[in-house]
């Protein structure tokens, strides 16, 4: 799925330029396609799926919307787009003989679609539509989901949608105190569950990101392609790629491999110990660290000592098997 892909005779505008410049802070993570209604009516439906707004996914459901009359004589361009609650909006542009796509901040929406209005169109084809769309899955990154208004549970399911088996979880109550649970499940790579003694009102913030597994984790693949066919980049001087590699596939295509995730170290410790030794060799002093056991639930050590900016120990008051996850 990839979004911003331009016919060589068509031109690239600022509107559209302006997503490829925030795709790592804004972007959508998948799906959130714009598509046509039907029966068609003047106007459009975006699927569900979910954006990134910063390190936070915020989830969007389906949601039909309603676009403003067509001009009569001239022509215009109107934008849909996602705010960081989710909902979805038209920002309508200024008919006109040459018509242009209207202004917008990036910093406070995801670009999902441009739209073209003829001069008395009654009704929104998906021809009409142009997919502007920056997918950004995840490759790379560390997100961050929060769960919020939780009020009085002993038991919270979380879809954090994160694609991570290997999360850190804080739990803030009300009066924003960390409080810890009595137990974490990992249920999948997309949800966890949170139990509590006594009832926990507050919010869960949820961090991670950049794929699901053990050992060093696992990456993914961004396929870029030149529709035309020809493998040409302008106004690039350099591409830089770590913990990864750029591989010119022929025929305009360029595949990039991420092999492990950016400052995320998983530690397996497959024997019983009351002590775990994690050189994480992340380069920071201060980091986070989450412990599980073989079951994949939640366990508190005894005590981590910060040994250095690339290693740390942990100890427990009973011998314990496991992961520990540790993220700068």
């Amino acid at each position: 799925m990839t979004g911003l892909i331009f016919n060589k005779n068509e031109r690239a505008f600022v509107s559209d330029l302006n997503n490829l410049a925030l795709m790592n802070k804004q972007a959508v993570r998948n799906d959130c396609d714009v598509v046509e209604r039907s029966p068609q009516i003047m106007g459009v439906r975006v699927e569900l799926g979910t954006v990134f707004f910063g390190q936070t996914v915020v989830n969007v459901i389906q949601q039909d919307l309603v676009i403003s009359p067509s001009h009569a004589s001239l022509d215009r361009w109107d934008l849909v787009v996602i705010d960081n609650a989710g909902t979805a909006s038209i920002i309508e542009g200024t008919p006109a003989a040459i018509p242009q796509t209207p202004n917008y901040d990036p910093s406070l929406y995801v670009l999902l679609a441009r739209i073209f209005i003829d001069d008395l169109s009654i009704v929104v084809p998906q021809s009409a539509i142009k997919d502007l769309r920056v997918i950004n899955e995840g490759i790379g990154t560390f997100g961050k989901f929060v769960e919020n208004g939780i009020v009085s549970l002993t038991n919270v399911i979380v879809n954090h949608n994160l694609n991570d088996t290997d999360v850190v979880v804080e739990c803030i109550d009300s009066t924003n105190k960390v409080v810890l649970p009595s137990s974490i499940t990992i249920d999948s790579d997309d949800q966890i569950t949170v139990t509590f003694n006594p009832a926990f009102s507050g919010r869960i913030v949820v961090q991670g990101g950049a794929g699901s597994g053990g050992g060093g984790g696992s990456g993914g693949t961004l396929t870029i392609k030149e529709i035309d066919g020809v493998p040409t980049i302008l106004n690039v001087d350099e591409i830089r790629v770590s913990n990864g590699t750029l591989t010119d596939l022929g025929g305009g295509d360029v595949s990039l491999n991420l092999d492990g995730r950016i400052g995320t170290y998983i530690h397996n410790q497959p024997t019983p110990s009351l002590t775990w030794t994690i050189t994480h060799n992340l380069g920071e002093k201060f980091v986070q660290i989450q412990c599980f056991d073989g079951a994949d639930t939640w366990v508190q050590p005894h005590n981590i000592v910060l040994d250095s900016s690339n290693q740390l120990t942990v100890t427990f008051l009973s011998s314990q098997i496991g992961t520990a996850v540790v993220k700068k």
